[in-house]
């Protein structure tokens, strides 16, 4: 995934969670979930593969990636 491709998806996410009552950073979480859960296997693991480059590898997804499996178990 390129750099504009990876901001791209961040950017939709951070616009669909803007809408959001709840606290914000729950918001974008579900959002960026919801974004990549929408997407095939390989653009999941290239987002991954740019953030731990962009992080030092020192940060993974976490929570996000937990909730990205929960979520692409309740889609199949």
């Amino acid at each position: 995934m390129n750099i504009d491709d990876f901001w791209t998806v961040i950017d939709t996410a951070r616009i669909d969670a803007a809408s959001a009552s709840a606290d914000q950073g729950q918001a974008f979480a579900s959002a960026l979930v919801d974004r990549l859960a929408a997407t095939s296997k390989r653009t999941i693991l290239e987002y991954q593969q740019r953030f731990d480059q962009l992080h030092g590898g020192d940060l993974p997804l976490g929570h996000v990636g937990s909730r990205l499996s929960d979520r692409r178990r309740m889609l199949r």
